[in-house]
């Protein structure tokens, strides 16, 4: 018969590790999502200061995300139950920033003009080209600093010996 208590291994309550749920629960997924969602939405209409506001959030949470992975890797001691949660959340943050980047195409895909015949009136340029191209040029400095924080991450990890 199977004891359902929990066993003690040097201290260390078996079961209580962290898991991937964990890590997804330190991540602010919904808020990042909802973010592109309503961005996207907002490229449909026509009013500009709906459109800068969602781009200003959507900035403003992919700061968060990269302020997250900082102080889920940096900031925490190298012991390897905080270096194993550290790698989840470092995890959870890359693929955050992965479903973004697809968002954002979807968004540069959803502006652009219909094809036209050759040698017709030209189109103008689209009212959200702008706010797309700034949450581009934001992922793209959002990755670069998760690479360093990254690098810095594993850099200052003490080389394990067996």
């Amino acid at each position: 018969m199977t004891s359902f208590r929990r066993r003690v291994l040097s201290g260390i309550q078996i079961g209580l590790l962290p898991s991937r749920l964990h890590g997804a629960l330190v991540v602010h997924y919904f808020s990042v999502f909802n973010s592109f969602f309503e961005f996207f939405l907002s490229l449909t209409s026509d009013d500009n200061d709906v459109i800068e506001r969602c781009t200003k959030c959507i900035e403003d949470e992919l700061t968060k995300l990269t302020d997250v992975l900082k102080e889920n890797t940096l900031k925490k001691p190298n012991d390897f139950f905080d270096k194993r949660k550290s790698m989840e959340v470092a995890v959870n943050c890359v693929e955050v920033l992965s479903v973004s980047s697809v968002a954002c195409a979807f968004c540069s895909e959803l502006i652009k003009p219909l094809q036209a015949k050759k040698g017709k009136r030209k189109h103008p340029e689209p009212k959200g080209k702008d706010h797309v191209q700034r949450i581009s040029d934001k992922l793209k400095s959002e990755m670069n600093s998760f690479c360093d924080i990254l690098q810095d991450f594993v850099d200052a990890s003490p080389e394990e010996t067996l």
